[in-house]
């Protein structure tokens, strides 16, 4: 499982939770992802309507509202806030926002039937209904007759200067039509009321790019917090954005829950995965146990039991049961051999050299890199070597063959208990006499 996804893909993750009625985890989920980001956009666009499909309304009205203050055309929200005032009882705002969503999707056949049942229950009923002016403004624009769809939208706006959705529609047409200069004031002029309104952002900072003036960065940097894919931007500039597109990715929403105990077979033999299992192992009802092909380091293991967890062990498996109770203890931690085979290896390339490691861990899960550096040739002595907590901790002692070192092969078992030192012996291995030969150490890969 990937540990990242994409805005994207969560956008659809949340379409289908909301679809089947999973509105809790949509919810969760925009949560996570405005944790990141948190003025986006679509992530609360979704809240809202996990919350009107959830029947909390006034989380739904105000994640829509939060949506129109920065994207006063999205017809999402005012559907949604047309529905929400329906079911309060208030008709006629119901009417007002369907009317606005009508007017930015003129072709949509199911606002157009909810509209004209909308007005017959407001007793004013309609056979059909007639576009407003700001929407034939819309449709003007989108045929490129810019100078019918400015006139209208500027008459629109002129008598309500709170129809942020036409003042958002002039800015764009203004910028459509190569009049830079007035769509910027137009964006300006907006951003009073509504500073994180998407487009308006995008027209004055594009705008003022072009112009060079280095204040674009700030309304460009806040567009990219409300849509940090930047997809908007090619939508509304074109070829003149300067802000490219991006794949934005988030890490992975996990919800905690109540865990079950399992019985899992490794894959491919991995010490962190046996680790993780067990630990999880700890919260469930029930024993837990973790099968592996071939035994890898056990420090897990030896420290759980320190820590007062019952583990059982076999040759191919390891068992924990599940609630348990871990108590506090004192350990010192030993040296890891791992860090130790650099100076491992070095030590035994040179002849006449002679190193001595004290306090390093021996576990017999991970000594075996000594037996590999032993047959290679070099001479190897362990002194004053104690348990502490089930571990084996010793003074190690190295020196380097006269002749230089040999050769070796490393698989199967072997392999799997060598995996973090594999790399340093790799490169140790042109400077033997007959190389190093390497196999199934698939998890390198």
């Amino acid at each position: 499982m990937n540990d990242q996804v994409t805005l994207e893909a969560y956008a659809d993750e949340n379409r289908a939770l909301i679809h089947n009625n999973r509105h809790d985890e949509a919810i969760a989920i925009c949560r996570h992802v405005l944790r990141y980001y948190p003025k986006h956009i679509d992530s609360y666009r979704q809240m809202g309507e996990a919350y009107l499909e959830k029947g909390e309304l006034e989380n739904a009205k105000d994640m829509f509202r939060r949506v129109l203050s920065a994207d006063p055309e999205n017809v999402i929200a005012y559907v949604g806030l047309a529905t929400i005032f329906e079911q309060q009882h208030l008709i006629d705002e119901a009417i007002w926002h369907l009317e606005r969503a009508y007017e930015l999707a003129p072709g949509n056949f199911d606002i157009n039937k909810e509209l004209v049942r909308l007005h017959g229950e407001a007793n004013h009923p309609r056979q059909r209904i007639k576009m407003t002016p700001a929407g034939l403004a819309r449709l003007y624009s989108q045929e490129g007759l810019f100078s019918q769809a400015l006139q209208e939208l500027r008459a629109v706006t002129t008598a309500a200067p709170s129809r942020f959705d036409a003042r958002v529609a002039l800015a764009e047409t203004l910028w459509r039509a190569g009049r830079l200069r007035e769509a910027a004031d137009a964006a300006l002029a907006l951003l009073t009321p509504l500073p994180y309104c998407l487009k308006a952002n995008l027209i004055l900072g594009a705008a003022w790019k072009e112009s060079s003036l280095p204040e674009s960065d700030v309304y460009l940097n806040r567009a990219q917090e409300l849509d940090p894919t930047n997809k908007i931007a090619a939508r509304l500039l074109v070829t003149r954005s300067p802000l490219p597109v991006a794949q934005i990715s988030v890490p992975r929403h996990i919800e905690g829950a109540t865990l079950q105990a399992i019985d899992y077979t490794t894959p491919v033999p991995s010490a962190q995965v046996k680790t993780c299992v067990l630990l999880a192992g700890l919260q469930t009802a029930g024993t837990t146990t973790v099968r592996e092909a071939v035994r890898t380091r056990d420090h897990s293991e030896l420290a759980l039991r320190a820590f007062g967890a019952a583990i059982e062990r076999t040759a191919e498996s390891v068992s924990i049961r599940g609630p348990q109770m871990l108590h506090a203890i004192e350990a010192a931690v030993p040296g890891d051999i791992s860090s130790a085979a650099f100076f491992l290896c070095a030590a035994a390339l040179f002849p006449g050299s002679s190193l001595v490691l004290d306090a390093l861990g021996m576990n017999p899960t991970r000594a075996a890199l000594l037996d590999v550096i032993a047959s290679l040739g070099a001479r190897i002595a362990v002194l004053n070597l104690e348990e502490k907590h089930a571990e084996l901790v010793g003074t190690v002692q190295i020196s380097a063959p006269a002749n230089g070192l040999g050769t070796a092969k490393i698989d199967g078992a072997l392999a799997a208990q060598l995996i973090d030192e594999l790399p340093v012996l790799a490169a140790t291995g042109p400077f033997t006499r007959g190389g190093i030969r390497i196999r199934d150490a698939k998890e390198l890969r």
